[in-house]
Order: structure tokens, then C-alpha cells, then sequence
């Protein structure tokens, strides 16, 4: 089980580019293909990992590793997911300066951004369908986003006053 969690996490980091909310999808399928949670549990991660302090791609899993195997499981799963980027970004460091200004690599990081912007669209409509259960929660999303879209108010203030918001309409 270790070394599933391992390369599975390791597998994730590798090749999803973008960060956390880009790899979201991706941890969600292998997640629910190896039967480690079930959606509703996975859904509930989520809201776990965005509200604690760090990473979401390295907070889901190690909640995952945990769950699965213990602090073991949550080395594994965590040392998996982070080895990878660590790694690219020693290499990627070493180069950036050389070709930074290279018209090349100006014009793939002009294709990658919209695609990483869709990426992250895609979570949020995938995570949405699972989560909008009803014209209340609807009403919730739709007031948190603008909230955040149009002030500067912290992340962490939203999340605290959607779920209190939630122990009175849910």
C-alpha cells in the first residue's frame, strides 16, 4: 500500500502543471478509481484541505496517505506528490535565467497559461456538480465567489462564515 500511495501521488505531481487546484481532478480520479474514498468523502477533503494551512495538493494527500495507512501512509503520499515539482523546479531553476527571455519559451508559456486557467474551470464546474446540492448552496456559491471575485476579504473569512452559514441552512 506504501508504495501504491507513493507512486500514485509521485504520478500526480509529475505531470499535473499548475499547482494544486490543477491537480485536483486528477487526485479525485485516482482517489475514487483505487477506492481509497468514496466522492462525498472526497468532496469533504477538499473543503478540509482548502481551509488548512498550506498546499491543497499536499494537504489532500496526506489526509489520503493517513487515511489509507497511517503517518506512513501520509509520508508516502506527501513525499509523492512534492518529490516531483522539487525535482523540476532544481532542474528548471538552473535553466530559467539562460533562456528566460528566449522567444520559445515566451510563446509555450503564452499557450500553457489558458490551459492551465481551464484546467482550474474544470475542477471548479467538476467539484461544483458534486457540491451545489440545492438552490440554498447555489445561492451560497454564488454569494462566496462574488465576495471573493470583488473584495480583498481573506479566503479564510469566506470559508469560516460559508460553513457557519451552513450549520443554520443546512
Amino acid at each position: 500500500m506504501l508504495i501504491k500511495l507513493f507512486t500514485t501521488f509521485f504520478k500526480i505531481g509529475l505531470f499535473t502543471i499548475g499547482g494544486g487546484y490543477v491537480m485536483i481532478p486528477v487526485i479525485q480520479k485516482e482517489v475514487l478509481l483505487n477506492g481509497w474514498l468514496t466522492s462525498q468523502q472526497f468532496n469533504e477533503l477538499l473543503a478540509i484541505a482548502e481551509m488548512t494551512p498550506g498546499p491543497i495538493a499536499v494537504n489532500s494527500a496526506t489526509f489520503i496517505g493517513y487515511k489509507m495507512n497511517g503517518i506512513l501512509g501520509a509520508i508516502f503520499a506527501t513525499t509523492g506528490v512534492v518529490l516531483p515539482s522539487f525535482i523540476i523546479i532544481l532542474l528548471i531553476s538552473k535553466a530559467y535565467e539562460k533562456y528566460e527571455n528566449n522567444k520559445f519559451v515566451r510563446k509555450f508559456m503564452s499557450g500553457v497559461l489558458p490551459a492551465v486557467s481551464a484546467v482550474i474551470a474544470s475542477a471548479a464546474i467538476t467539484i461544483g456538480k458534486d457540491t451545489i446540492i440545492s438552490p440554498l448552496a447555489l445561492i451560497l456559491f454564488i454569494c462566496a465567489f462574488l465576495v471573493l471575485y470583488r473584495t480583498k476579504l481573506n479566503l479564510l473569512s469566506v470559508l469560516l462564515i460559508s460553513g457557519i452559514l451552513g450549520l443554520f441552512i443546512f
